[in-house]
């Protein structure tokens, strides 16, 4: 199915549902909130499928339509712009069970991203970039933190503060590969969002990316301008994640 929201803010939502699923019943509230207090996108794709294996099959097909990676994995929500607009997946059911609170918090961060990070610029490598894996953590570290400061100021704290609660706290120890490297830099930028520090990982190898990241969240320049700071410091690190494979 297909409709088109038209919310207060002036940004329209094109609401595509897949296999017979149905959107949230909260789910254009909370669009409206989100795009009332920081500048939409204008215009937002949102696709809804019944479930997460739904969801990861459409994903995969846009990416590799798009020459781009497709995620390793999708927890009920993500966000792209591989077209040049942005693009929110949704899996109903999966948000459905993780809870209303949750579930609002995973899709208002999926809008937050939308608005902040919806054009192609955001998921290019750049020319500089000779790791393509270093930098896509580097550079979805830095869209998180992004992401997590700019609903901390407008108002929408809720949000990552809810995923706080969800994901419990930042992993403890070294990442064994580049997998769990990105999901340590993920909770690491969380927590720095909500917290103004980075987290006690126990980790030396973790030192470098996580005082980069940290450098990115006090700096005054926009932490996106400066991601060639942190994807330099996960290279260091990843090298060493295949050195000790």
């Amino acid at each position: 199915g297909f409709t088109v929201w038209r919310l207060p803010s002036g940004d329209r939502v094109a609401v595509y549902t897949h296999r017979g699923a149905e959107p949230p019943g909260w789910l254009r509230r909370l669009l409206e909130e989100v795009y009332s207090r920081l500048p939409g996108p204008g215009l937002v794709e949102v696709h809804v499928y019944p479930d997460t294996r739904a969801a990861l099959e459409a994903v995969a097909a846009l990416a590799a339509e798009a020459g781009a990676a497709a995620p390793v994995g999708f927890e009920a929500a993500m966000h792209e712009a591989w077209s040049g607009l942005p693009r929110i997946h949704l899996a109903a059911r999966d948000l459905e069970a993780l809870g209303r609170d949750t579930g609002e918090a995973m899709a208002g961060h999926e809008a937050v991203h939308a608005a902040l990070h919806g054009s192609l610029e955001y998921y290019l490598l750049p020319p500089w970039a000779d790791s393509p894996e270093a930098y896509y953590i580097a550079a979805t570290t830095v869209k998180d933190l992004e992401a997590h400061l700019e609903a901390e100021r407008r108002g929408l704290g809720w949000i990552p503060r809810r995923l706080a609660r969800y994901w419990g706290p930042p992993p403890r120890g070294c990442p064994h590969s580049a997998e769990e490297l990105l999901d340590t830099l993920r909770s690491a930028a969380l927590h720095l969002a909500l917290h103004g520090e980075p987290p006690e990982t126990g980790c030396p190898r973790l030192h470098l990316p996580l005082q980069a990241l940290h450098r990115l969240a006090l700096g005054p320049e926009r932490p996106w301008t400066r991601r060639r700071l942190l994807y330099q410091a996960v290279l260091e690190t990843h090298e060493g994640l295949q050195g000790n494979a």
